[in-house]
């Protein structure tokens, strides 16, 4: 009986201080006194799979805005840049591409647009038909932005969330995560950067097209506010 008794007040004990640290906020004492861990766990193969569907639409926004870049290149007549262009989208287009063939393909989607922006100023010399088939890549191109601008927002919330991964991991499983991560890890700050310059490139494009009377409203209806 009196075994009985120090067990049951034993009990009642370890309840009460469980119990009081709740009340005060105390949750490490809880998970000492019930032997558990409240602590949140990242959710690493959640952060796997949105990086799988990110690259995917990635991949498609490339697509899209290679796809407008090749009409600029041609229309200006550069010919070599614009096969480099054709050659890339079918690497993208083939399915199952490799981390190394999306890095490429982004470098590719930079030098583009920091040419096109620069060809920009001297368009004006550019012959009618050539100068129509620039405006014709106005609503592609403004549609790889939009595409570009959400992906950067939806990258941004993935990287807090990997970053936040990372620091939570334990040495055991650090060096995994970072190699689980790695895509969207490497990826994602430049995706912002990429928005930015392709979004002014855009409206140096739309303002160009409006000097010469082309059309421009399916490209400025898709920018919006942008």
């Amino acid at each position: 009986m009196k075994r009985f008794t120090i067990s049951l007040c034993t009990i009642l004990l370890v309840l009460c201080l469980a119990g009081a640290a709740s009340a005060f906020g105390l949750g490490s004492v809880t998970s000492v006194v019930s032997g558990g861990d409240d602590a949140p766990k990242a959710d690493i193969k959640g952060l796997s799979s949105d990086q799988a569907k990110l690259k995917s639409r990635l991949v498609s926004a490339l697509v899209h805005m290679l796809g407008a870049q090749e009409k600029v290149l041609i229309a200006t007549g550069d010919k070599n840049a614009a096969g480099a262009v054709a050659n890339q989208i079918g690497v993208l287009k083939a399915g199952n591409v490799q981390d190394e063939e999306i890095d490429k393909s982004v470098a590719l989607t930079e030098d583009n647009d920091e040419a096109i922006s620069k060809k920009e100023s001297s368009m004006n010399d550019l012959d009618q038909s050539s100068k129509k088939k620039v405006a014709e890549a106005l609503p592609p191109y403004a549609l790889g932005v939009v595409d570009m601008t959400k992906l950067s927002k939806d990258f941004t919330e993935w990287l807090d969330g990997a970053q936040s991964a990372i620091a939570e991991a334990s040495p055991t499983s650090l060096l995994s995560i970072k190699k689980d991560l790695s895509f969207g890890m490497n990826m994602a700050p430049r995706i912002p950067a990429l928005t930015s310059q392709t979004v002014s490139t855009t409206h140096k494009l739309i303002a160009f097209c409006k000097s010469n009377k082309l059309e421009t409203s399916g490209a400025e209806d898709a920018m919006g506010d942008l």
